[in-house]
């Protein structure tokens, strides 16, 4: 019963204005609609436009995104080649880090997050078929097996470092 008191007077208003010899019931005789002109713009008329000249930001290239794993200078993360010796010669119970070569020459410093600057001083496998792929893949060595463990697999911006 309440929802027909609130329907009715709706029903008598629009019943009054539909009742008007408006074309539009929601308008009274009164009311008159305004139709604005048409305009007309010929094409010739309008200015050349010319889109934004896009810069793209120029990436640094002292900062490469890597893939960086963790190893040790044991015989699990080396086999065979843990004879306590880097590709270079280095001592492998330092810190220091492995790299493609031809991505990251030997002797280039990178500053790893939460770590600090290390040499790269070694190779992998690993890091050269990530290379033919276009990925930078870093191995960081460090002195104890639960350390590497605990490094797990990270990716990372590193930055290289002036020499």
């Amino acid at each position: 019963m309440k929802n027909l008191f609130l329907i009715l007077p709706l029903l008598i208003i629009l019943t009054s204005c539909h009742q008007s010899n408006s074309p539009n019931f929601f308008l009274t005789e009164e009311e008159e609609i305004v139709i604005p002109p048409k305009i007309e713009i010929e094409i010739d008329s309008l200015p050349d436009f010319k889109p934004p000249v896009y810069t793209p930001i120029q990436p640094d290239p002292n900062i490469i995104l890597v893939k960086a794993t963790a190893y040790c200078p044991c015989e699990k993360c080396c086999g065979k080649w843990a004879d306590g010796f880097t590709t270079t010669g280095k001592n492998a119970y330092t810190p220091g880090v492995a790299a493609d070569l031809n991505l990251v020459p030997i002797g280039t410093k990178l500053k790893i997050p939460g770590i600090g600057a290390l040499t790269v001083d070694d190779t992998g496998r690993d890091m050269r078929e990530a290379a033919k792929e276009g990925l930078h893949h870093i191995d960081v060595r460090f002195l104890t097996h639960q350390e590497a463990l605990e490094f797990g697999i990270q990716w990372f911006y590193a930055e290289i470092l002036p020499p």
